[in-house]
């Protein structure tokens, strides 16, 4: 296994990336203004729709505020999607390489450890996890559905990956520059050695990876996994802390906070900073 920072990464000729859709961000953009176009249009025209329906003007502008808001984080997103950086796995015949660095975070230092590489032929085995992810809402639980990929190298070490992994959750944002870090964490390692790589958003999807790892490799049944965290408060306090991180490692901080809320009586600000040292000192 090999390690690079962002200038080693090889570049092959013959690759398939698998990326975040870029297609996807900038539609959802153009709902969004379109949306926000509609209610300052009715703001504008003193709440008229149609004939039968009328529209308070105030919740017409209060809608709009809140949309553009939300259309200012998408466009962060959707800018970061056109990146180089916008990418988690590279494949090859020849050879494989995985970026644990998130592509929201491509401001942080290029000379950073952000990036591993091995022979497909090393590894041992692949399986596609299908997890259904239960939090719980005001009134009720909600059911979220993700896709991992779970893949098994043969007879390797892999003690120096999780110290890179850790570097990277501990990781402040850079002193110069944009002060943000995005809690993102694409690839994690399982306490059996196995590495698992979230695949929501990724495209092309995990059985195109699967087809083009299967003529080297042993191709596993997929596994559905179910992780409750509506009960989070019943579990000791290391169990807790455990389930939080859990959240994090699946890009989940806002479900993190409100468990982090619930189960610590915090506000939210509070929960905020508590789930950000948390995952810092992991």
């Amino acid at each position: 296994m090999n390690f690079y920072n962002s200038n080693d990464i090889p570049r092959l000729s013959k690759q398939t990336v698998f990326q975040f859709s870029k297609l996807n961000s900038v539609m959802t953009l153009i709902i969004l203004w379109s949306a926000i176009a509609f209610l300052v249009y009715v703001g504008l025209n003193g709440g008229y729709v149609t004939k039968k329906v009328d529209f308070p003007v105030f919740l017409a502008y209060w809608f709009a505020g809140v949309l553009f808001i939300s259309s200012l984080i998408v466009l962060s997103v959707a800018k970061a999607r056109f990146r180089p950086s916008n990418w988690v796995i590279k494949y090859s015949p020849d050879w494989v390489t995985i970026k644990f660095r998130s592509y929201l975070n491509s401001h942080f230092s290029k000379n950073d450890i952000q990036a591993f590489g091995f022979s497909p032929h090393e590894i041992e085995w692949v399986r596609i996890i299908k997890e259904t992810l239960i939090t719980s809402s005001s009134d009720s639980n909600v059911h979220q559905f993700l896709k991992h990929l779970d893949l098994k190298l043969k007879d390797s070490d892999l003690s120096l990956l999780d110290n890179y992994l850790k570097e990277e959750r501990q990781r402040k944002y850079p002193v110069r520059g944009k002060k943000i870090k995005y809690h993102d964490y694409p690839i994690s390692l399982k306490a059996d050695g196995v590495i698992r790589i979230q695949f929501n958003g990724l495209k092309p999807g995990a059985d195109i990876l699967i087809n083009l790892l299967s003529s080297f490799v042993t191709v596993r049944e997929t596994v559905k996994e179910k992780t409750d965290f509506t009960s989070v408060n019943k579990l000791s306090k290391a169990e807790q802390e455990n389930k939080i991180i859990q959240l994090l490692e699946r890009g989940r901080k806002m479900q993190a906070v409100k468990v982090a809320k619930d189960v610590y009586n915090m506000k939210t600000t509070k929960a905020k900073q508590f789930v950000e040292e948390l995952i810092e000192k992991t």
